[in-house]
């Protein structure tokens, strides 16, 4: 029997809600698709780790069962919205652009 180990490269992010200068933590990118207990991920969506919350308090742009604000999901998976997800400083426009 042979075991395959998958890796994959995640990338670190900021991420935010309302609009792409409105950060409410730090996280990363989790290059995965699929359900995210149990939902669908959706096409205008991206799988983020929150690793580090700014403001615990803000609610996730997409709750979940397991957590509805920032400090409930950290160092959990949850979807987040594409053009709310900031790498090295630029949102990720063209995800956004072809998916409108």
């Amino acid at each position: 029997m042979i075991n395959e180990i998958f890796f994959f490269k995640v990338q670190q992010c900021k991420l935010a809600i309302d609009t792409a200068k409105n950060i409410v933590a730090y996280g990363s990118v989790i290059p995965l698709d699929g359900p995210i207990h149990g939902i669908p991920l959706g096409p205008k969506n991206l799988r983020v780790s929150i690793d580090l919350a700014i403001k615990e308090d803000a609610l996730l742009p997409i709750p979940s069962c397991e957590a509805v604000n920032i400090k409930q999901a950290i160092e959990s998976h949850v979807a987040w919205p594409r053009h709310l997800v900031v790498i090295n400083d630029e949102v990720l426009l063209c995800d956004f652009l072809m998916n409108m």
